[in-house]
């Protein structure tokens, strides 16, 4: 391909196929999400096969975005080179400062990791919050999916939802500056600190309040007796809670690191 197209007109392909890989995937992944998320017949019965069937439509349109993405930046620079077309106007060595080069230096941020992250959580606040009775075991009965338990005692989690709201609304705010920012600074840092510390308080507390889960959930689903139930949950929620508090340390310790070394 270099020897094709020349060592100018290269470094311009590398360039634009690295933007086309990175924009156009995303935003047919985001599209399909939401057009699927449209149709989707919001009762117990089916719900997981539907889920997996979007998961699926967003898996077939990224193979299918790289792909056609790739097949199209490669004929339009074939053409350029037979047409010969003049580049001597563009500003190459600024496009791969801004392009190539940001990747290596990881003091940027990436914009697909704010916005992928901004789509979980108002997932995620959408499912707990709206729809927390799909979150449960199921089995098949007839050749439909159905309900046996949920995981949440729903009356109980509602206590929750106040701090649900604006621990992950300060969690939307903090990606959207990520994603405004676009690089580590230490007011960011701090903002990181605040919401990943009262997010990972929030997960600690909830899974030290026993009565916000359904017994019959593990009871039914894993090997949980009646009998050592409280035993067996205080063993689990505590592996729970060190797991949290670990992921969150190494979280906080690489930005600080990648801050300290690009300031």
């Amino acid at each position: 391909m270099k020897g094709f197209l020349g060592e100018q007109l290269y470094r311009l392909y590398k360039v634009i196929l690295k933007l086309v890989l990175t924009i156009v995937p995303t935003v047919l992944m985001t599209i399909t999400f939401f057009v699927q998320l449209s149709h989707f017949e919001f009762g117990l019965e089916g719900i997981f096969s539907q889920i997996i069937g979007l998961c699926i439509h967003i898996l077939i349109t990224l193979i299918h975005a790289l792909i056609i993405s790739f097949i199209w930046v490669t004929v339009v620079f074939f053409l350029l080179k037979i047409c010969s077309f003049p580049i001597d106007g563009i500003d190459i060595d600024s496009l791969e400062n801004l392009v190539l080069k940001r990747d290596k230096n990881h003091g940027y941020i990436s914009k697909s990791d704010c916005l992928f992250n901004m789509i979980g959580i108002v997932f995620l606040i959408w499912l707990i919050c709206f729809q927390p009775q799909w979150i449960a075991s199921y089995h098949v009965l007839d050749g439909q999916l159905q309900m046996m338990e949920p995981l949440f005692n729903v009356s109980v989690l509602r206590g929750y939802h106040p701090l649900i709201f604006i621990i992950y609304g300060f969690g939307l705010l903090y990606y959207w500056c990520k994603l405004m920012l676009e690089r580590w600074s230490f007011k960011l840092l701090i903002f990181q600190l605040v919401y990943k510390v009262s997010a990972c308080f929030l997960f600690c507390m909830m899974m030290l309040n026993q009565t916000l889960f359904n017994e019959r959930f593990f009871t039914t689903l894993f090997s949980f007796s009646h009998s050592n139930w409280t035993i067996d949950w205080y063993v689990s929620s505590r592996v729970l809670i060190v797991i949290s508090v670990v992921s969150l340390v190494i979280e906080i310790s690489r930005s600080f690191v990648e801050y300290s070394k690009h300031h």
